[in-house]
This record gives structure tokens, sequence and C-alpha cells, in this order.
């Protein structure tokens, strides 16, 4: 984020590349669009934009909300995620959320004809309401494509431009020999049509391959996990076998280095409580 009280120029003259939820283009305080002229501060300069337009979700109340609860994301969710979803649906609020996503689709328009550079991000790490990640990124993309960008360059905000952005090309962005093997295998070509990025058939992480019935069985294993209801009795709970293979696969990706979301360890943490099993690993990473 561009802080407060710096201008969007200043960022960009003093060397700052990534700019979150378009943050400097409006202020974070008043959520008024900046007076300077961001589409020739934009031009031409090494400026990577995250619009993540996704957030809009947050600002969703009633029914909108409901409906999202009975959808395939609705299963990946945790009883107190339904929970936090149900309050916020029945709340008041939401006005500031609408608000951001009117000024990013204007912001976005405007830098359109100067091709911008563009990330795709979510925000849906961060325990928000309405966000389901994984399911989040496709949305992105969606709402990206609604805005204005085409489809090619939507799937290149989510490869060759994080890693342009990150400046590690070296390392990942591209399907090239000796770059690390993250591929996803999808039915039919995205270029054409983004909905095809929901077929998909394989994927690829680091080198290690999961096809379709692999990712079936990771996704339902998934949803036993998150159906950690308190009205369901112990018994029915995901059995120790699983939460301990779990476990041991989340110490391993934190070994690896990959970023682990509190949220999600503190929800995992609760089920080894009832399921009473160690949660010293969890807390470990936790800590």
């Amino acid at each position: 984020h561009i802080p407060h009280d710096i201008s969007l120029s200043k960022a960009i003259q003093s060397g700052m590349r990534t700019f979150e939820h378009l943050k400097g283009y409006y202020s974070d305080q008043t959520l008024e669009l900046t007076t300077e002229d961001y589409v020739a501060l934009t031009r031409g300069a090494e400026v990577w934009n995250c619009p993540t337009l996704y957030t809009y979700r947050i600002g969703l109340r009633g029914e909108d909300v409901r409906s999202l609860l009975t959808t395939e994301e609705g299963e990946y969710l945790s009883d107190d995620d339904r929970g936090d979803w149900l309050a916020a649906a029945d709340g008041g609020g939401g006005e500031i959320e609408r608000r951001i996503y009117n000024q990013s689709r204007k912001i976005l328009a405007d830098l359109l004809p100067i091709k911008p550079k563009l990330l795709a991000g979510t925000d849906s790490g961060g325990g928000y309401p309405m966000m389901v990640p994984g399911f989040a990124l496709h949305e992105e993309l969606r709402l990206l494509h609604e805005a204005g960008v085409s489809n090619v360059d939507c799937l290149r905000a989510a490869t060759i431009s994080a890693a342009q952005a990150m400046r590690k090309t070296a390392d990942f962005g591209e399907i090239k020999p000796g770059l690390r093997a993250d591929l996803l295998l999808v039915q039919g070509d995205p270029r054409s049509d983004l909905s095809t990025l929901d077929r998909i058939q394989g994927v690829g992480f680091r080198g290690v391959w999961l096809g379709r019935e692999e990712l079936k069985t990771i996704r339902s294993r998934l949803r036993e996990l998150f159906h950690d209801d308190q009205g369901i009795p112990k018994d029915e709970l995901p059995t120790v076998q699983r939460m301990d293979e779990l476990v041991s696969s989340i110490v391993d990706l934190d070994r690896r280095g990959a970023i682990q979301m509190d949220h999600n360890l503190r929800e995992l943490r609760s089920l080894l409580v009832r399921r009473e099993r160690p949660v010293d690993a969890i807390d470990e990473i936790l800590a």
C-alpha cells in the first residue's frame, strides 16, 4: 500500500513498483480519487497494479451472501466462517467496499488505454468474510475481464507478470526448461474463454503432478475438514489418520517456506483439540 501521506508521484519516483488495491490512485482515508494525473504518471513506469476487484465481496449483504453459501464455495467454509458470513449478511455496512469497487473500476478504465501492468490478487488470505481462497483467483480474473482486460492479459497477470513484478523471471512465470514447474492443465483454451480455467485436468506444483482424480480426493478431504460444525458428533469428524496426514503436510510445507495463513491454522488447531490430537506442531508454526 502507498502510505497515507505519500503521493502517487512520490511513490513512483522513489521506486515503489507494486501497488495493492489501487490505493494511492484514491485516498485510503477519504476514498476520493487523487488529483494527480495518474494516467500520465503510470504510462511507461515500472508500476504493477494489483486491483483486487474481488474485495467487493466484503461489502455483500442480505440474500447476496446467503446465496453464496449454497454454491460449491460454501462447501469449503468452516462453521465459524459460515457464522461470520451470516452475521455480516444480516448486519449493516458495505458502503465503503462498494465505493472502493466503483472507484477501482473507474481507475482501471482510465488506465487500460495505456496498457498498464496488472497483477491478479484477491486479499482472500486475510480471513475476511465472503472470500474463499482458490475460488477467489478465478473470480478476480473474471472481474478483470468484465472490466475490460483481455483474456490474454488476465492470464499474464496471474503468471508471467507476477514473475516480472517480483523480478523472478529466471525462476517461474513461463513454461520453459529450467524454470519451476508450476503448471495448470485445463480442458479448452483460456485465451478465448476464461471459464475453461474451471475445467482443471491437472496441477503441477514445483514439478509434483496432481492429476484430476488426485485433485478430487484432495477436495473431498478438504470439505470434510471444513465441516467442523460443533453440532457434529465427535465420531463423525474427519478421521484421526486424515487429520494427522494434513498436519504432516502442513509441517512439510512450512519447512519448504510456504506461507501459512494464521486463521486456517487456528481452525485446524480447534479440530485437533476436538479430536484430542497433539497441537504442538501447529502451535510452533503459529508462533
